[in-house]
Order: C-alpha cells, then sequence, then structure tokens
C-alpha cells in the first residue's frame, strides 16, 4: 500500500514536472472571436479554412499567428493576431525546482501564450478599389475600437485624461486611439471627455465605435 502511494506521488510529480503548468491550466488552445464587414468572409489560417465570419473559433495558441480573411468580389485581408505572455507560465517556477522542462513544454504546446485582444474585427474592401487616406484612417480606428473595446472601456471608467507630467504616462490603449484618429496633444482632454459621453449612451460595440469615428 505505502509502495503505489509512493509510486502515485512519483507519478504525479514527474507529470507536473513535464506537462508544464499553463498547459494543463489554460490548454493550448484558446476561443478567438472573428467578425467582418461584410459578413461570410472565409477565415483560413495557413491554407486550412477555419469558418466563416462572424464566428468564435477554438485557435490553437501560438505567438502571434496569422489569419486570412476571404469573400469573393473583395480583397483577402489578413489580420495578424496579437498575443501576450501567459501569467501561467511563471507557476512552474513556484511549484518545481527543476522547472526547465515544464517551462519547455509550455512554449511547445503553445500554451505560454494567450490572445490579447481575443476579438478581431475587419473591414474588406472591394476589388479594384483603393481606398482614400480618410477612409483607411476611419477604418483602422474603427476596428481599433472594436477589437479592444473591453480595455478601452476600462481606462474610460478608471481614469481622467491629462498632460502627462515627468514620468508619468496615460493608458497606452487610448493613446493608441488618439493616434489613429490623429487628434492633436493639446486636443485629447475634450476629445477624452466626448468618448466617455459617447459610451454613457452607446451600449452596443460596433454602434459605439462608429460614433467615436464620426466625432471625429
Amino acid at each position: 500500500m505505502k509502495a503505489k502511494f509512493l509510486l502515485l506521488m512519483l507519478s504525479a510529480a514527474l507529470m507536473s514536472i513535464t506537462s508544464g503548468c499553463a498547459t494543463m491550466i489554460s490548454g493550448t488552445s484558446e476561443p478567438v472571436t472573428i467578425n467582418s464587414s461584410p459578413d461570410g468572409a472565409s477565415i483560413t489560417q495557413n491554407g486550412i479554412i477555419l469558418g466563416k465570419t462572424p464566428t468564435t473559433i477554438s485557435l490553437k495558441r501560438e505567438a502571434n499567428p496569422v489569419l486570412e480573411l476571404s469573400k469573393e468580389g473583395y480583397q483577402k485581408q489578413s489580420v495578424p493576431l496579437n498575443t501576450s505572455f501567459n501569467p501561467w507560465v511563471l507557476s512552474n517556477v513556484i511549484w518545481c525546482m527543476s522547472c526547465v522542462l515544464s517551462t519547455t513544454t509550455d512554449y511547445a504546446s503553445g500554451a505560454a501564450w494567450q490572445y490579447a485582444p481575443n476579438h478581431y474585427y475587419s473591414i474588406l474592401y472591394p476589388e479594384g478599389t483603393t481606398p482614400s487616406p480618410s477612409d483607411v484612417k476611419k477604418n483602422n480606428a474603427r476596428a481599433y475600437i472594436i477589437n479592444n473595446y473591453i480595455d478601452i472601456m476600462k481606462a474610460i471608467n478608471s481614469t481622467s485624461w491629462q498632460a502627462p507630467s515627468a514620468g508619468q504616462r496615460n493608458d497606452e490603449y487610448l493613446e493608441a486611439l488618439f493616434a489613429l484618429l490623429e487628434i492633436p496633444e493639446k486636443e485629447k482632454p475634450e476629445a477624452f471627455k466626448k468618448i466617455k459621453l459617447i459610451s454613457e449612451t452607446a451600449k452596443d460595440i460596433p454602434i459605439f465605435a462608429e460614433d467615436v469615428v464620426k466625432a471625429f
């Protein structure tokens, strides 16, 4: 009985060392939502069809993969997916003194990465057309808002915009949005107030994005 218990404990220890905490807890895939305008675009990765927009797909975790959207009559659109480091990998250091094997497993399985954001929106342009710089600006801003809506809303509701002093920075998501909207530095405080006001009335994500783009 004692020998069986020791064997069980040894097996569990070996599994924890070789499996990787991120692999066991987070898994090797993650749901990612893909939307497009217009709908019905085929989603492919490395030539493999994953579905059609709008849809949520279980996508293998890996560092910064690229999807491709295509629809008859429209130009193909590449969609780079952003990934960030999965903090569960750090638990390998906490739970095992010899964590090289478990950490290597997490990177090999892709579990060391997580999609951030995990919601993407792309705009397809008709074949044979060249969008104007103004259209590109608006579409890029619209897509950015939809893709990063949760983080933008967190920033709007938890901060107030002010000219950053030495050593201080404003929220990176708002900074990126203002850059896409080409808002001058001196106009950012007023633009922040305007976007916050829009967020209080436009609760639907696409409508919020559209109203923000129209406002600037």
